[in-house]
């Protein structure tokens, strides 16, 4: 420590140092006459005992620690005691300047930069004293519902009835909010008045339709920044207070997106929040609609929005789409997703540092975000494609394994590989060993859905090789999907014999053609084999059965024609061919509305299975020996 700031901590100095500055200052009074002497440094110079005080050079605690244990002790937690004291005076004296600065009215936008700088600063010790922004919050609501009472009705002011737009206190409000809710939440103490004042500002408040927070947080990216932190709170003290009411948190939401945007090209940092208690209400209108919009625009000063929102969005709409069974779209929504990684990986991108300034996106939450979404694009090629989808996808995961490579990636393409090649015991081997993994990522049913779509591939693998293949070829090709892990590696030549005919097998493989046919996915038609065209031990084995009374002996003669559909116009985002219920609001109920588009799917179904009953009494009776009315060769179209 420095002569002069021993001196002025008051600490005591030695016998010689003390007569040099007497020495000093004498010499120093003489030569300048006693007149011109600061008086500051005359104090620090000629009074080391300190026994003048002014106001200039304000006391400080002056502890004189003694020679021992327990008096060094003792004195040491007077010290500790004392500092306490002053640190509390002075937050409680920042606090109060801190809602100073919210009351004061702005003279420019500087005023704001400046206050929330300052709000910035002092977040940490704003949610180490939450329960002393209370009172200052309420107080800030009640002057601007008075503001906005003042400014509605006729005034003084404004002599035009309410033309002049009330003051807002949005960037003060959001901060103190924000500081109560996350201080209450470590406190670990339920308290049902402030969450009510939360939901109550947010809605009312922030959210409102006349509200003019987002002008006034508008370019202040990390206000904004703020508010979806405050958005996250909202959403989990809805599920806690409104426990089923997805429709007040929903429309909400879309609220923020709309009212918080300049433009609806813009991401938001309500955009995956939206897009993520839609999936989980089951209800994907609200959803729907703001992803039909593209996002052109990525500014952080404008919304708030930096990479890690822009990646979640996309993943969290990857994955809405993927519950929805619109498969191609979501593999399409989390590939946009991983080619951020590319603007990750630059150290010196401005995205990063904007990203890498908030501890809210920072780059780590980045990563996990697109580590995530590059699990779950892994196990949707695996159901849309059974294979990368694309050679820049392979190359897409492969840089996502290398910049992360603590992640679990890796064993997902492992699962991919044992997909590719059609080899289900390695497919059993390393979902047993993983499954660990699986449970930890949240992507069991996932593997489930791409588990249960591999048979799909393998009719698909057949129908590119074969134009007509026997229902039994299926039925056997698919029972080697659906053996156990014990049988995925044994021989598997014995499908052509009598467990792989069996009729189960057969109506599986029928139900399977089914399902593909209405999913647009194969072309499929069930037709009467002659026995002409059979060879001699088809033949011998036909009749053998029809000996033995084998009731399912005509299902022996029929043969499947299979054709891979051509490309069909993208549909609309977020349409599929799966009936599902969507949830809207209309006079404060909840409807379930069925669209006009299934009901034409339904009358459809229904004349296909009148088609379907037709063409089977016509190979009924062809089989019988009866001539049908028409010469045509009879087909079954499933």
């Amino acid at each position: 420590m420095s002569l002069c700031k021993q001196i002025s901590y008051g600490k005591h100095l030695p016998f010689r140092t003390e007569k040099l500055l007497d020495f000093l200052s004498l010499f120093f009074f003489s030569c300048l006459g006693g007149y011109h002497i600061p008086i500051r440094l005359f104090i620090i110079i000629s009074r080391p005992f300190f026994s003048l005080q002014t106001p200039l050079f304000p006391p400080r605690p002056c502890i004189a620690l003694p020679v021992g244990g327990k008096g060094v002790r003792r004195w040491r937690h007077i010290a500790v005691q004392v500092k306490k004291k002053e640190e509390n005076e002075s937050v409680a004296m920042n606090i109060s300047d801190i809602v100073g600065e919210v009351i004061t009215d702005a003279v420019d936008d500087r005023h704001y930069s400046h206050l929330e700088a300052l709000l910035e600063h002092n977040i940490d010790e704003l949610i180490r004293r939450y329960h002393v922004l209370v009172g200052p919050l309420k107080t800030l609501m009640e002057m601007e519902c008075g503001e906005a009472a003042a400014v509605n009705g006729p005034s003084p002011k404004s002599h035009t009835g309410g033309s002049e737009f009330p003051q807002c206190f949005a960037m003060g409000m959001t901060y103190f909010s924000l500081a109560i809710m996350r201080g209450h939440a470590a406190g670990g103490i339920e308290d049902s008045e402030i969450s009510s004042l939360i939901l109550t500002l947010v809605e009312q408040h922030l959210l409102s339709q006349t509200s003019g927070a987002y002008k006034q947080l508008r370019g202040h990216a990390h206000a904004l920044q703020r508010f979806g932190q405050l958005l996250k709170g909202y959403v989990d003290l809805l599920d806690h207070s409104d426990v089923g009411n997805h429709l007040r948190k929903l429309s909400y939401l879309q609220s923020a997106v709309t009212l918080f945007s300049p433009s609806t090209n813009h991401l938001t940092v309500a955009h995956p929040l939206l897009v993520r208690e839609a999936a989980r209400s089951n209800c994907p209108a609200p959803a729907l609609t703001v992803m039909r919009q593209p996002i052109l625009e990525l500014s952080c000063g404008e919304t708030g929005a930096g990479l890690a929102c822009c990646c979640s969005y996309y993943y969290e709409g990857g994955l809405l789409l993927a519950a929805m069974q619109c498969w191609e779209s979501s593999v399409s929504w989390l590939r946009n997703s991983l080619s951020l990684v590319k603007v990750v990986s630059r150290v010196g991108s401005p995205e990063l540092k904007v990203v890498s300034a908030t501890p809210s996106l920072s780059p780590d939450d980045t990563g996990n975000i697109i580590v995530s979404a590059t699990k779950a694009f892994v196990l949707l090629c695996i159901s849309v494609y059974g294979d990368w989808g694309d050679a820049a996808d392979h190359m897409r995961v492969q840089q996502v394994i290398q910049q992360y490579r603590n992640s679990n990636v890796g064993s997902y393409v492992r699962l991919l590989v044992a997909a590719q090649r059609r080899d289900f015991g390695q497919w059993h081997t390393i979902k047993r060993n993983f499954s660990p993994v699986w449970e930890q990522d949240g992507t069991v049913s996932l593997l489930a859905t791409a588990e249960s779509r591999l048979q799909r591939h393998v009719v698909l693998d057949i129908a590119k090789v074969y134009s007509r293949v026997r229902l039994s070829t299926i039925a056997s090709a698919l029972r080697v999907c659906c053996l156990s892990e014990t049988e995925g590696g044994g021989n598997t030549s014995s499908g052509s014999g009598d467990s792989g005919e069996s009729t189960q097998g057969k109506i599986n493989a029928v139900e399977l053609l089914l399902s593909m046919r209405e999913d647009g996915e194969l072309i499929a038609s069930v037709e009467h084999v002659p026995r002409r065209e059979e060879s001699e031990e088809e033949a011998e084995l036909s009749e053998a059965e029809e000996t033995a009374g084998d009731i399912s002996a005509q299902q022996q003669h029929l043969a499947v024609r299979l054709a891979i559909p051509p490309r069909r116009i993208p549909a609309e985002l977020g349409e599929s061919c799966k009936v599902f219920h969507d949830l809207y609001r209309q006079g404060g109920e909840n409807q379930h509305v069925i669209d006009a588009k299934i009901q034409g799917v339904l009358h459809g179904e229904i004349e296909r299975c009148k088609r379907a009953y037709a063409a089977l009494m016509k190979v009924a009776m062809g089989s019988r020996g009866v001539v049908p009315p028409e010469c045509e060769e009879a087909q079954v179209i499933v």
